[in-house]
């Protein structure tokens, strides 16, 4: 019972907004890639890990003390920094991976700088589990596993590379005694049936009758959520 106009979009008006977010976040991209640098690559890396450390303690504080933010618009008790918990997890997964690289990197040169860049690893970890996404810690682990490796045959300091591999090792074990709700969500829990292999395969397949409707353009940015709701039969 919902008028919808004539266009090949629901609702245009999103898809112009996202579409012009779209272009500046390319058009930002490209310029950063293809300016010419003044700082080298390790100092550009510390700065942007240490931003987004700032981002993921203050988020902390945030969850941690109840405490809501105007520009962070999240639910109650919930970690997460976007609207959507998964791209919090998978930024900061990948942030983790590089504070694991500048760790290594600062102890090799004796910097004690190396004990922050140590320090905001876990840290990371702590927010990922709290976050509740599957996607971020899969990249946290297997991100870190992969750098230890490809760090031990490139590299002379084989001794101080399987102590990270350790390090990391006692982590993940860690995780699996004290993981909790979010460890659930990897082995499947009764009271999520979504979260179960089985839920996210009856998703894809409602997806995948959506897909065989629309055309080649889809149905416009920003309006899968309130579209897909209407596809939503074997999974809801």
């Amino acid at each position: 019972q919902i008028p919808l106009p004539g266009t090949l979009s629901p609702q245009p008006w999103l898809t112009l907004e996202n579409g012009l977010l779209l272009a500046a976040g390319v058009l930002w991209a490209t310029w950063l890639c293809t300016r010419q640098w003044t700082l080298r690559r390790p100092m550009l890396l510390s700065i942007y890990c240490a931003g987004l450390l700032g981002l993921v303690a203050g988020d902390l504080t945030l969850y941690f003390t109840d405490t809501r933010f105007g520009l962070w618009e999240f639910a109650p008790g919930v970690f997460g920094f976007f609207p959507n918990r998964n791209q919090t997890a998978n930024l900061v997964g990948i942030g983790a991976v590089c504070l694991l690289a500048l760790t290594f990197q600062a102890f090799r040169r004796r910097k004690k700088v190396g004990y922050l860049w140590a320090a905001g690893y876990g840290v990371c970890l702590v927010a990922l589990v709290i976050n509740f996404s599957r996607a971020g810690l899969m990249i946290f682990f297997l991100g870190s596993l992969a750098w230890l490796l490809w760090a031990t045959f490139s590299s002379q300091r084989k001794r101080s590379l399987g102590l990270g591999l350790s390090v990391v090792l006692l982590l993940l074990a860690g995780f699996f005694l004290f993981g909790g709700r979010t460890l659930e969500r990897f082995v499947g829990s009764p009271d999520h049936p979504a979260d179960s292999i089985q839920g996210r395969f009856r998703m894809h397949a409602d997806a995948w009758r959506l897909l065989k409707e629309v055309s080649w353009h889809g149905i416009g940015l920003g309006n899968f959520p309130p579209v897909f709701a209407h596809y939503r039969v074997a999974s809801a």
